[in-house]
């Protein structure tokens, strides 16, 4: 059972994408840059896509713990793990040791699965729970 309901966990999502915008447009336009440095491989590739995970894991963090806080308490606690993990990536743009690049194994197919949800299915879920919540409000007279 959740501590919130599903109303209170839309609100905290409204609040939050309404305070950030337009944030979604900029995360969508690292999240091509980050894709096509994977595919147009350059010398700083790596560096680049690190930085860029690392801000938007800073994002992530601050969803975390000012959206979910007023709703979650325990939101503090994956806020700060998700700062932890942003500080992880900044160290490979500091110095690198990950490369990143198109293959036919099952770590290419995890990763075009996890950015297609980023960049495709979370949107949709996100605007589909939104149109149910207004659908399934009361009239106001």
């Amino acid at each position: 059972m959740l501590p919130f309901t599903i109303e209170e966990l839309l609100g905290a999502f409204e609040v939050y994408n309404l305070a950030i915008w337009p944030m979604q447009v900029v995360a969508y336009v690292l999240g091509t840059a980050a894709v096509l440095l994977v595919v147009c491989k350059t010398a700083l590739s790596g560096r680049i896509i690190m930085g860029i995970l690392s801000f938007l894991w800073l994002f992530s963090a601050g969803f975390f713990i000012f959206a979910l806080v007023p709703i979650y308490r325990p939101a503090y606690a994956f806020g700060a793990l998700f700062i932890v993990q942003a500080a992880i990536f900044l160290a490979f743009v500091i110095k690198p040791r990950l490369s990143f690049a198109c293959g036919r194994d099952v770590f290419a197919a995890a990763g075009v699965v996890f950015i297609a949800f980023a960049m495709i299915i979370a949107g949709v879920v996100g605007t589909a729970m939104i149109l149910y919540r207004d659908a399934n409000r009361p009239a106001t007279a």
